[in-house]
């Protein structure tokens, strides 16, 4: 009989007849072959049908399919079982020797670069974990970041992999590590695991799309009949190194609810058909983040010469970039600063990650100079705004571009809302009209100085405003 078939045992009936038993493990057509000795009986080789497994002993695992980020690849495993509780394959031997030949053919990155075994594998591995995860590249980077340093060591990315099932030796490791790090400084910067990971990911996704996919016999992936459901792509169905387990990789198209039908053998798997709630995409989240910009000063109004600086907070951006106390902050990306309001409007054009110029004059009035700032986001680290933006940028339909550009964003997402002024509470003239005040006999205290409030941070050639940042 088929090798994909196991004997379990033959009886001897004591008739001249013998009874033997075995249990399946792929269903369908399947060649029974009988021989007593060396010869084969006259009515052998035949075709039996071997009935699938029950949908209902199914189970569907990962937030591919619990709660998938938009644009980004999204797995989720779905291990068959028949009717025993048992593992149960859909899938030939030959046939995941012809999975095997095309993974391995994705060793090189859209670079062209080479990976070694152990690298390739370990690299496949990071990359499905965060499509298991339903994750962005940041979430990633921030998760694994301990310390929240910007940077991975060494032995973090050891517990990653011994994590993910995958055990190094010191050896294997520091090939994995050569292939990250190159700078060659002995940690993983945010930077340096992003540049491998997204070209990995960009180039397996690419092939993928290029071949066409292997049907799984009695597997079937299918999405909603809602045109939100139509945008989603299947990209690849494969088995993985676990005996009847199948991986689903897909891309949704946009975040919010969709559909996900999950069928074997024609019926649903218990859960079928999923609704997950997709996350927003890398470039909604950069798009919504509230943007922080500034140099940590008080100023004032200074009619022609913009705000002018009465105090400086010590080692504060400001004072890292040189500005002085007496000195007038007159523009923004050439939009001249009449009052605290001005600045915050044009807080809400800017996307964090934008090089934002700062115009400064100095005390005299007469010359003037540039600060370079980039514009950060409240609650993340320059490192995490970084990512995200790189993989906004990548996202479709950014991959014609390379720039971030917010109003292009916006006509294409009409469901987002532009930001609104959110007035500081050091800037209490820039608040909405309150209503007249009473009349009072005593002294009036003098007006609280608005304010120009953000962390920085200097980098050589320009400022980084941000939030708090561990050295």
């Amino acid at each position: 009989m088929s090798d994909s078939h196991h004997v379990v045992d033959i009886t001897d009936n004591d008739d001249g007849t013998y009874t033997a038993k075995y249990t399946p493990t792929v269903f369908g057509a399947m060649a029974l072959s009988l021989r007593l000795g060396q010869s084969s009986l006259p009515t052998m080789p035949r075709t039996i049908q071997i009935p699938g497994p029950d949908a209902s002993n199914t189970r569907v695992r990962g937030a591919g399919i619990e709660n998938p980020s938009a644009e980004k690849e999204a797995m989720f495993a779905v291990e068959v079982c028949g009717p025993d509780g048992k593992p149960f394959n859909l899938h030939k031997a030959s046939d995941f020797q012809q999975w095997e030949q095309e993974l391995h053919e994705l060793n090189q990155d859209v670079s062209g670069r080479s990976f070694s075994p152990i690298v390739r594998k370990a690299i496949m591995h990071l990359c499905d974990d965060l499509a298991l995860r339903g994750e962005l590249l940041y979430e990633m980077l921030s998760r694994i970041d301990k310390d929240k340093g910007g940077t991975v060591e060494v032995g973090e990315l050891r517990s990653i992999f011994r994590g993910l099932g995958l055990t190094m030796s010191d050896q294997q490791l520091d090939l994995v590590m050569q292939e990250f790090d190159k700078d060659n400084s002995g940690e993983l910067d945010y930077r340096e695991i992003f540049d491998v990971l997204y070209s990995f990911r960009q180039s397996r996704v690419s092939k993928e799309r290029k071949t066409a996919i292997n049907p799984v016999p009695g597997l079937e992936i299918s999405f909603g009949k809602e045109e939100v459901d139509q945008s989603n792509e299947l990209i690849d169905i494969r088995p993985s190194e676990k005996p009847a387990t199948y991986y689903v990789v897909w891309i949704p198209r946009s975040s919010g609810p969709t559909v996900v039908e999950v069928k074997v053998c024609g019926e649903h798997v218990p859960g079928s058909p999923f609704k997950p709630t997709c996350k927003p995409s890398a470039g909604e989240r950069l798009y919504t983040m509230k943007c922080v910009f500034g140099l940590e000063i008080s100023t004032e109004d200074s009619p022609g010469l913009g705000l002018k600086v009465m105090s400086v907070r010590k080692r504060g951006a400001a004072q890292q970039a040189g500005i002085l106390l007496d000195e007038y902050i007159k523009e923004i990306d050439g939009h001249y600063l009449s009052s605290n309001i001005v600045f915050e409007d044009r807080v809400l054009h800017r996307t964090p990650g934008d090089t934002v110029d700062v115009q400064v004059v100095s005390i005299n009035g007469k010359v003037e100079r540039s600060i370079k700032l980039i514009a950060s986001a409240k609650g993340h680290t320059p490192e995490e705004v970084d990512i995200l933006r790189a993989e906004a940028e990548e996202e479709t339909p950014w991959e014609d571009s390379t720039t971030f550009d917010r109003d292009r964003f916006l006509k294409l997402h009409p469901n987002l809302k532009e930001r609104k002024v959110q007035y500081s509470k050091e800037n209490p003239a820039a608040a909405k009209p309150a209503k007249p005040a009473a009349k009072s006999t005593g002294p009036s205290k003098p007006a609280g100085k608005p304010s120009l409030l953000a962390g920085a941070r200097t980098v050589p050639g320009r400022t980084v405003a941000t939030g708090s940042k561990r050295r």
